[in-house]
């Protein structure tokens, strides 16, 4: 059989019956409808449910019953989308059909035309095998003669002629060459020709004509005659005139520009032409301004200036487009580090805000957005910072090259033993200057030796009276000397842990992670409510400034 099955009123159903245990013969019988004795189904003519039986001609007590819905043959149609669609050849076209009047959506899918018209997977997805009008139909599975149509329109994709180089500039008589590139059918051969008096071979050699002057090379599509692509020869007889470049070699970050002055000599006339060579190289303006690729490419291009004088003359610079993003020296860097806060000299230097804002600061650094902003450079690992406590030396604080001493006393005093990954920031009272107006670096970051480990440490002097006093943002009412300290705090904080000893992350410059973001500054949320005025960083991932 089968058990159970839905066709429409007056339709047919072949129905089979397997015995076991005797012979396989049996009596078919129908309640409604018609079946004959090799088990083919007519249903009534009207909708409702027939039941099928199959009795034992060996033994009539054993039998079989299928169930058959009938249909009313008019409420079952198909819907078909899209309508008439236009499809290139080489793509495909997705068909989707709906199928009302009936619970079974199913549908049997088919290229009227057969394997010529294409092909159709079970799911819709129809693909041309040539170019022409063809049909695809969708079937009801419940019901065979419903069914939708649509005509699919199959078009060969358009050709495309390219010509490189789109410019060559000889002398008369000169033997160049040019490639042509055919796009959108199999045939790629072209006929080439030339709008005067020089010659062009079929394989795109062509000798110059004689007479100075710009000529027009073009090639033909052999498939499509239509189609055409068009170069310039410029013909010109050599002069004394020479062209150089300035710079000769750039470097250049995208979305950023280089301005090329060119030099004619030889010539009172000092135009020149700008070009690039690379068709994706970038763009220049007529007064030497080049661009690089937008929004970011990267890569080797070439910008070129031919002398209007002498179009023979030209001369080549060299443009590196690349980011300056931070470049790993391979040394150590420090993810997890224990934070101590020295604070060397007399507390009534400092502003009175001074410790517990920058203990705060340093306390909820730990799990903040800012921190995690350095997880990049960390080669999987995660930025951790754990505040340990403050340090108190009241005598004159030191200079940046006195730190060591002091750091290993403090850390002694305090019973605290050095471990791997400490970082101890040296808050010292004075800023190290013999004017108000003189203004060294505002801090930095290096190391000490102390018994036999490596202890990071970051020279934070107290800014009041230099100038390292940052304009105020308003992210708090903090004193002017304890923002600009917060600011620097951050600032080498995350600079030790990316390049601890030197060799860490930097660009080719020597510029670390903050350093690259020196003039941009924003109100930083911490955890636990806390605002800070704080630098950006950079990140490799965006080559940007963040946050």
């Amino acid at each position: 059989m089968p058990d159970s099955v839905g066709m429409p009123a007056g339709g047919t159903q072949q129905f089979a019956a397997v015995v076991t245990g005797g012979r396989n013969e049996v009596t078919w019988s129908a309640d409604a409808g018609s079946i004959d004795g090799t088990g083919l189904f007519t249903a009534p003519v009207r909708a409702g449910t027939a039941h099928i039986t199959a009795t034992s001609s060996t033994d009539p007590r054993q039998s079989g019953t299928a169930t058959v819905t009938v249909l009313d043959r008019t409420r079952i149609s198909v819907m078909l989308e899209p309508q008439s669609p236009i499809v290139e050849l080489g793509s495909s076209q997705q068909f989707t059909a709906r199928v009302g009047g009936t619970s079974d959506g199913r549908v049997v899918w088919s290229v009227a035309e057969g394997g010529s018209g294409g092909s159709i997977t079970e799911a819709g997805l129809y693909t041309p095998a040539a170019a022409g009008v063809w049909h695809v139909v969708a079937t009801s599975a419940a019901d065979g003669s419903a069914s939708a149509t649509t005509a699919v329109t199959v078009q060969r994709a358009a050709i495309g002629v390219h010509i490189d180089p789109q410019q060559i500039t000889a002398r008369p008589d000169q033997v160049v060459g040019f490639r042509a590139t055919v796009t959108g059918t199999a045939d790629t051969a072209v006929r080439w020709s030339i709008d005067c008096c020089g010659t062009v071979m079929q394989d795109g050699t062509v000798t110059a004509p004689h007479a100075d002057g710009t000529y027009h090379v073009t090639a033909q599509s052999h498939a499509d005659g239509s189609r055409t692509a068009t170069a310039a020869l410029i013909v010109a007889t050599p002069t004394g005139i020479s062209v150089s470049i300035n710079p000769a070699q750039a470097m250049v970050v995208p979305r950023t520009h280089q301005d090329f002055t060119a030099t004619v000599s030889g010539s009172s006339n000092q135009e020149v032409t700008w070009s690039i060579e690379e068709k994706d190289g970038g763009t220049i303006d007529p007064l030497g301004r080049y661009f690089p690729p937008f929004p970011g490419g990267t890569g080797v291009f070439h910008v070129v200036a031919t002398s209007k004088a002498d179009p023979s003359k030209s001369a080549r610079a060299t443009v590196t487009v690349a980011y300056e993003d931070l470049l790993d020296g391979g040394g150590p860097v420090a993810p997890t580090v224990r934070l101590f806060a020295l604070w060397w000299g007399p507390a009534a230097d400092f502003p009175a805000d001074t410790e517990s804002s920058l203990t705060a600061l340093l306390s909820v650094v730990d799990g903040s957005g800012y921190l995690a902003i350095a997880n990049e450079y960390f080669r999987g690992a995660k930025a951790t910072a754990s505040f340990a406590g403050s340090l108190h030396d009241p005598s004159v604080p030191p200079t940046n090259a006195d730190v060591e001493s002091g750091v290993c006393r403090a850390l002694q005093a305090a019973a605290v033993m050095p471990r791997s990954g400490d970082l101890v920031l040296v808050f010292a009272s004075k800023f190290p200057q013999t004017a108000p107006e003189i203004s060294p670096s505002c801090a930095s970051h290096g190391w000490v030796t102390c018994g036999g480990m490596r202890v990071m440490t970051a020279y934070l002097p107290n800014p009041a009276g230099s100038k390292c006093i940052w304009p105020d943002f308003g992210c708090s009412s903090r004193s002017d000397a304890t923002r600009s300290l917060a600011l620097a705090t951050g600032h080498e904080l995350i600079e030790a842990m990316t390049d601890p000893f030197g060799t860490g992350w930097k660009d080719e410059n020597g510029a670390e992670i903050a350093d690259k973001c020196i003039s941009q500054q924003s109100c930083i949320a911490m955890p636990g409510g806390l605002s800070f005025q704080l630098q950006s960083l950079y990140s490799n991932a965006t080559h940007a400034c963040v946050p």
